[in-house]
């Protein structure tokens, strides 16, 4: 029926699939998709209702003049496919359990909100996420590996949220981990390098084996940061080492918010 109406544009699309067991499915899904980004998508919602069964979409460049929002559940991104720099429109970016691991740097000019969720990100590299244009970021509770951040210089919010089984060793060998070889040039920035120009900041660390250790050895300045949301694990005595960095590097703060004793503390904006 999809394919019968030619290349009719789309506005709207929300394509849902559950389990599949041949090659052939596979061959159908990817299909669609492409089919559904040339008849002009403008917003496209792509769910895998079985994340445990992963579907990998084919390593292609995604071309689209009229995309503007693309939802991804459940899907294993390769290194192609999250090169965006083909999609001028594409402004708002979520991928929740989607799986990174081959997937070296995910790309866009033109992205003002980016949203991952539970992704999993692979652990032979740091993905690079290239996004200078994004205004809102949102990185919950990622998986394995975790992504490191270029430039980017109009970030007005940004929620991070990372577990503790993310924690790099401070023996890491690994020559492509930007963050433990603080690597800085220009396609290579540490994890709160990149979230420097960003006016609010929630940040939340699931563990008291302090997962940013690494970035605060050479804490970037905060020179925009008005409002800041810190949990728990930022304040470890006895000499809170963690905290006192970021605030020194924080000139303009102006409201500092430390949820320590609350039962359900609330990791929102007002």
């Amino acid at each position: 029926m999809l394919r019968l109406r030619g290349h009719t544009p789309l506005q709207v699309c929300e394509l849902a699939f559950g389990s599949f067991d041949r090659d052939d499915d596979i061959l159908c899904l990817n299909r669609w998709v492409r089919h559904v980004v040339m008849c002009q998508i403008q917003r496209f919602m792509l769910e895998n209702i079985y994340p445990g069964d992963a579907f990998e979409l084919d390593d292609l460049l995604l071309i689209s003049q009229h995309l503007s929002r693309l939802e991804l559940v459940g899907i294993v991104l390769n290194n192609g496919f999250c090169d965006f720099s083909s999609c001028p429109s594409l402004g708002s970016l979520v991928l929740s359990d989607c799986y990174l691991w081959d997937a070296k740097k995910l790309l866009s000019a033109s992205l003002k909100q980016l949203c991952i969720r539970s992704c999993d990100f692979g652990t032979e590299f740091n993905t690079l996420i290239l996004v200078p244009s994004l205004v809102f970021l949102h990185l919950d509770s990622h998986l394995c590996g975790r992504p490191i951040f270029g430039s980017m210089p109009l970030l007005k919010r940004a929620f991070i949220r990372v577990p503790h089984q993310n924690n790099c060793s401070s023996d890491c060998d690994e020559e492509d981990c930007y963050s433990c070889h603080h690597t800085m040039d220009d396609d290579k920035c540490a994890f709160l390098d990149g979230l420097s120009n960003a006016e609010k900041l929630i940040l939340v660390s699931e563990s008291t084996a302090f997962i940013f250790k690494s970035d605060l050895k050479q804490c970037p300045t905060f020179t925009k940061l008005k409002t800041l949301l810190l949990n728990g694990n930022w304040c470890v005595a006895p000499n809170f080492s963690a905290l006192t960095c970021i605030l020194k590097n924080s000139p303009v703060l102006e409201e500092l918010i430390l949820p320590l004793f609350s039962k359900q503390p609330c990791y929102t904006w007002k």
